[in-house]
């Protein structure tokens, strides 16, 4: 009687348990389902959201801890929502993309994290990770590329005039700074969100601060053009970057990264990687026939006497109209050297004789500079300007064409997150 009892008892607890079970997963389930946005008439999933915050976890490297689930949730639900109205629109335009072309982007992301496909696949596997969840984003953001590409084509035309002055452009900032900077752009569309935008901006410095890798960031959180080189622009000058970002630039040293900087369109977080003198875009392009005259410096020359001989070779060269003026300097006191260089190019040349001529027309000279030969002036006697290579005319206007795509999807986007009906359930 008793065994029957304890067996009757047994029986009940493994039915409970068993019922507790079903529970909680059909639980988990309906969980897991629960709408998290509505986007016109497209749903996201909790389990939706969540697969994003784990892919968000995985590949920028960060902790797969509760606080930064809830830290970095807004996010990426954010861009789930921006992906769900990019696909409809793309849907509506007729814009389809092949799986071959998504196969080369993962490839490309899995280079980046040097790891092979399969090994990249096994990564984000052993970070709770579908190969799915990262295949839809990539998927979205072709078809983006390719819907933005063809409503903008016939609109958008670069002309030769705009190369040239592009090309003018770089040719008069050479022997500026330029700044090779890394950035994390979070763009604040709507007033209300700005604290959510800067509450972001802060944790993401904490999380490099703390080690996380700031390209691997770039590439999942900046809205910026450089997202996909990991946040990374090239080497800029000031004058290409917002006005409030500037100053930040010239504070940092190389290596340093800025704190979250306000600007009219959000906030950027700067990491300087490194800094240059630009040469400008003809350097080896430009041939020269050049004159030179030296004036000589004393041994141990104090600061009185560098002064001295500037003023000398000024003086002497002021009255040199033409390349064979200044060769007829050579018989004169002081004077090192003068007469005829022969044909350079600027490649040739070292600095900073070469940044001292790289703008002189024919019959112009240079300041006297110092040298190791004593005090320099260079004269002009003949200039050619190869015309600058097809490839770089082509880069140019990839650049200028870039820059406007970019332009257009940010506005295409606004106008698609202002008209569209968006119910955010939690």
């Amino acid at each position: 009687m008793e065994r029957a009892f304890a067996a009757s008892l047994v029986l009940f607890v493994l039915i409970v348990c068993a019922v507790a079970a079903v529970s909680v997963r059909q639980s988990w389930a309906q969980d897991s389902l629960r709408i998290a946005a509505v986007v016109n008439d497209d749903v996201i999933t909790l389990q939706d959201l969540e697969s994003r915050v784990s892919l968000l976890l995985a590949t920028s490297n960060l902790e797969r801890t509760a606080e930064n689930r809830r830290r970095f949730r807004g996010h990426a639900l954010r861009s789930l929502v921006d992906e769900q109205l990019k696909m409809q629109e793309a849907e509506r335009l007729g814009v389809r993309i092949e799986r071959a072309e998504v196969d080369r982007a993962l490839s490309q992301i899995a280079s980046q994290f040097r790891l092979p496909p399969s090994q990249f696949a096994q990564f984000l596997e052993q970070n709770s990770v579908s190969m799915n969840t990262l295949r839809d984003q990539v998927e979205a953001e072709l078809l983006w590329v390719k819907a933005v590409s063809g409503q903008m084509r016939g609109k958008i035309t670069i002309t030769d005039d705009e190369v040239a002055s592009r090309l003018d452009q770089m040719s008069r900032e050479a022997g500026t700074p330029e700044y090779r900077v890394a950035e994390i752009f979070l763009p604040v569309q709507d007033s209300e969100k700005e604290p959510e935008v800067r509450n972001l901006a802060d944790g993401l410095v904490q999380q490099i601060l703390s080690g996380a890798s700031f390209p691997a960031l770039a590439r999942n959180f900046s809205q910026g053009a450089s997202a996909a080189n990991g946040g990374d622009l090239g080497y800029v000058r000031l004058e290409q970057l917002p006005t409030e970002v500037q100053d930040v630039v010239t504070g940092l040293s190389p290596g340093q990264m800025s704190p979250p900087v306000r600007s009219t369109d959000g906030y950027h977080i700067i990491a300087l990687i490194n800094m240059r003198v630009a040469q400008g875009p003809q350097v080896g392009a430009i041939q020269m026939t050049l004159s030179q005259l030296i004036v000589a410096l004393p041994p141990n020359p104090t600061p009185q006497d560098v002064d001295d001989s500037l003023a000398r070779a000024r003086n002497m060269a002021a009255n040199a109209a033409t390349c064979g003026d200044l060769d007829a300097l050579a018989g004169e006191d002081d004077v090192v050297t003068a007469g005829s260089v022969g044909s350079v190019t600027l490649a040739q040349m070292e600095e900073p004789l070469r940044g001292a001529v790289r703008s002189l027309t024919v019959g112009q000279k240079s300041a006297p500079i110092r040298t190791a030969e004593g005090v320099t002036v260079l004269m002009v006697c003949d200039r050619r300007d190869d015309s600058v290579d097809a490839d770089l005319h082509e880069s140019i206007r990839k650049t200028l064409l870039n820059e406007r795509l970019t332009a257009a999807a940010r506005r295409i986007l606004r106008d698609l997150q202002r008209e569209a009906f968006i119910d955010v359930r939690i």
